[in-house]
């Protein structure tokens, strides 16, 4: 891996995380006593677990977030990808693209509506692997990934499925 390489790894890898106790606290402020009535995780919409423009500074939001609340609407954003999320009890999903000067952050929220779907989701090897994340500031695990141009860090809390992916900016040819 290039010094530079590295470096931009390193900044995205902080802003990274810094995005996950953020929407854990964002998600625990907003919908706390519907998500944990009995059923009630299932009925919370993901674009309110969504991280606001304060949440890192830097980065901006790009478009608006894109959100599914059917099997239909989440084929039309991930394609074929999408009916390993509904084998799981998929409920509705929010995506949002977040960029800043170091690259490119997709937070991708899914409601998955239990906490067993969401935890049976988050163990499959299919959705993801990583390093467990050590003092895991939420009720849930999360994991993360560190690749070259990008680092990945997933998470289950309640009924969702959290995946953060930061990217380094493509360099210009």
């Amino acid at each position: 891996m290039s010094p530079e390489v590295f470096r931009r790894s390193s900044i995205l890898d902080i802003r990274t995380l810094s995005l996950l106790p953020a929407l854990l606290l964002g998600f625990l402020t907003t919908a706390p006593a519907r998500a944990l009535a009995p059923d009630g995780c299932a009925r919370v919409d993901p674009p309110v677990v969504l991280p606001t423009g304060s949440v890192c500074p830097g980065l901006a939001r790009e478009g608006e977030p894109l959100v599914a609340r059917s099997m239909e609407g989440l084929r039309g954003i991930l394609g074929v990808g999408a009916g390993f999320f509904g084998e799981h009890g998929f409920v509705a999903a929010a995506f949002e693209n977040l960029t800043s000067e170091s690259g490119s952050i997709t937070v991708s929220v899914f409601n998955q509506g239990s906490f067993t779907n969401a935890a049976v989701l988050y163990e499959n090897p299919e959705s993801g692997s990583g390093d467990d994340v050590p003092q895991w500031p939420g009720t849930g695990a999360a994991r993360l990934r560190r690749g070259p141009e990008d680092t990945t860090v997933q998470a289950r809390e309640l009924c969702f499925f959290i995946s953060v992916v930061a990217m380094a900016p493509v360099a210009e040819a």
